[in-house]
């Protein structure tokens, strides 16, 4: 049997924050970055980008979509966003995307 070897990667930990790319070409920092707010930092990337499309003006639907998943769990992604952001309407969380430079 022969032994593969393993490509050491190198540290991480001095180097600045990589960026996430998906599908739709949504960027999410990834680490603490100075330019994120901290509330978005504590966001999954699914919700960060949900909250991207909302701030665009995008209906749930929309989102769906083009995100390729269910309407419902569309809510499911808005409604984690604002207890988690601790909004209390729609208008505030998409005012509060706005605000954060992501619409």
């Amino acid at each position: 049997m022969t032994q593969h070897s393993k490509r050491s990667q190198p540290a991480r930990e001095n180097q600045p924050a990589e960026l996430h790319e998906d599908s739709t070409n949504i960027h999410k920092p990834k680490g603490a970055v100075a330019g994120i707010p901290a509330a978005c930092q504590i966001l999954s990337d699914r919700e960060f980008e949900v909250l991207k499309f909302l701030a665009d003006g995008d209906s749930p639907k929309e989102i769906a979509a083009t995100l390729g998943i269910n309407l419902k769990t569309v809510y499911t992604y808005r409604d984690r966003l604002r207890k988690k952001l601790r909004l209390h309407t729609d208008q505030e969380l998409i005012r509060f995307a706005i605000k954060m430079g992501l619409g």
